[in-house]
């Protein structure tokens, strides 16, 4: 009985740090989504109110590892340049937070559309 019971608490640890080893490898491969921390909404340029102007805005954001916006581009256009730069505007103004994985925060590219309405 003995013999057995050395045997099975031997087994014991040295499965343990396997699985310990094996849990710190896929916390590596671990993925979290990012996202926006704050998204303004653009005021309403003058310009296009004026022109009775109204659409949506559809744009690609790449965001840097540190969280700072790195590129914007115009996915889809409202037709209207003012608000086009309006909304890019906004953007370049948002606070995101990346993407991680393993922990480690990751280049991210985000998908945002702004719509501009007149009442």
């Amino acid at each position: 009985m003995r013999n057995y019971l050395f045997s099975l608490i031997a087994c014991c640890a040295l499965i343990t740090p396997f699985q310990a080893a094996a849990c710190a490898c896929a916390d590596t491969h671990t993925y979290v989504d990012g996202g926006y921390i704050e998204l303004p909404n653009p005021p309403y340029p003058e310009r296009a109110r004026l022109k009775n102007e109204q659409g949506i805005v559809k744009l690609r954001v790449q965001v840097a590892p540190d969280g700072s916006v790195r590129h914007v581009k115009l996915v889809e256009s409202s037709g209207s340049l003012a608000l086009d730069r309006a909304a890019h505007r906004a953007v370049r103004e948002a606070k995101f937070q990346t993407a991680q994985r393993g922990g480690k925060p990751m280049p991210t590219e985000f998908d945002t559309s702004f719509t501009f309405l007149l009442d």
